[in-house]
């Protein structure tokens, strides 16, 4: 059940990060037309990418952010760069983390082909990793 959940997370995630939203106006002042003391301080960070070795396969992460825990998950055609801008407007708030799949982007490719299923493990998997209880 845990997999099954992860997946259909995943999807809206990606669908909603495909979608661009602003809840503030871009002057970086409040509702009151002055800065709250958050938006003073706490400034994005960029994304940095590492590798993680996982279940026999290593994986590219783009990470930024220290709060809650914010997976970002690619479609078919895509890889982890399409959340670059998302991983930087959303943290510090948010612990951002963008995942390369095996086969796409910088992660490993594989010989073996490579099936939502697999994709749910190494989902798992990362997330255990990086130790994350409860993924949004």
């Amino acid at each position: 059940m845990t997999g099954y959940r992860l997946v259909v997370l995943g999807l809206l995630i990606l669908f909603a990060g495909c979608v661009e939203t602003s809840t503030a106006p871009s002057s970086g002042q409040g509702i009151s037309g002055r800065s709250s003391p958050s938006q003073m301080t706490a400034q994005p960070a960029q994304p940095t990418r590492r590798s993680i070795s996982l279940d026999g396969v290593t994986l590219s992460i783009l990470e930024a952010g220290t709060g809650d825990p914010l997976i970002y998950v690619h479609g078919v055609v895509t890889t982890s760069n399409i959340f670059q801008k998302y991983l930087a407007a959303r943290s510090p708030a948010y612990r951002g983390i963008a995942v390369d799949f095996r086969g796409y982007g910088d992660s490993e490719k594989t010989a073996t082909v490579s099936n939502i299923s697999q994709f749910v493990k190494e989902l798992i998997a990362l997330t255990d990793r990086l130790n994350i209880e409860k993924p949004v």
